[in-house]
């Protein structure tokens, strides 16, 4: 079964390669970003909120 999970600041250093990570492994990811622009630099199968 898999977790949602929350990401903060998904567009940076550190939150990018964890979304990316989360995944891989299945995980449903919800992400927050500074700037919505950035937003095209993660995944299209995750919810930006």
């Amino acid at each position: 079964m898999s977790k949602k999970i929350l990401v903060l600041g998904a567009t940076g250093n550190v939150g990018r390669p964890l979304v990316q990570a989360l995944l891989r492994k299945g995980e449903q990811v919800k992400a927050t970003v500074q700037e919505r622009r950035r937003s095209d630099l993660i995944s299209r199968t995750i919810q930006t909120v």
